[in-house]
């Protein structure tokens, strides 16, 4: 289960963003996931996602598959 992203995700075509690298280089990518049922404010994802690995949950700006980001203080790996 992952925090809801918006609420105009649809189940058919929803995205997230996947990292991608480390320190200077990390990157995010997008990739399509089919997502689940919904349960108290967390969606399940079905595919597209592998147990532990990390996403991004929630960002400041707009984000677009391959930008260079950093992680911020509160991130949790």
């Amino acid at each position: 289960m992952t925090p809801k992203m918006t609420p105009e995700d649809d189940p058919a075509t929803a995205l997230i963003f996947t990292l991608s690298g480390a320190g200077k280089t990390l990157k995010v990518v997008a990739r399509p996931v089919t997502l689940g049922t919904l349960r108290n404010g967390q969606v399940e994802v079905l595919t597209g996602l592998t147990p532990g690995e990390s996403y991004v949950a929630k960002s400041d700006r707009p984000l677009q598959s391959d930008q260079v980001v950093q992680r911020s203080l509160t991130s949790e790996f």
